[in-house]
């Protein structure tokens, strides 16, 4: 499986998983995201992940999910907290 698969994989944890969703809200929001904590979250998860790969897939996959919808709403543009 690739990094970018990973990436899809957690994304779609995320849409689906309300504890993961509760526990993301905590590292994204007031304009900025804590990448470490983010990456955290999906290594603990089994899922391998490296800010570029995140920021790489976001980049390509131009459909959010409801939850990135209700995140993006939610606040303005999210630089990185510590890249």
């Amino acid at each position: 499986m690739q990094i970018n698969d990973n990436v899809r994989q957690f994304r779609k944890l995320v849409d689906t998983d309300t504890q993961l969703q509760q526990e993301l809200r905590s590292h994204v929001g007031a304009g900025r995201w804590n990448s470490s904590a983010v990456i955290d979250l999906a290594n603990r998860r089994g899922l391998e992940l490296s800010v570029a790969d995140l920021v790489a897939d976001l980049a390509e996959d131009d459909e959010l999910s409801d939850f990135e919808l209700e995140m993006v709403t939610a606040a303005s543009p999210l630089p990185c907290d510590d890249t």
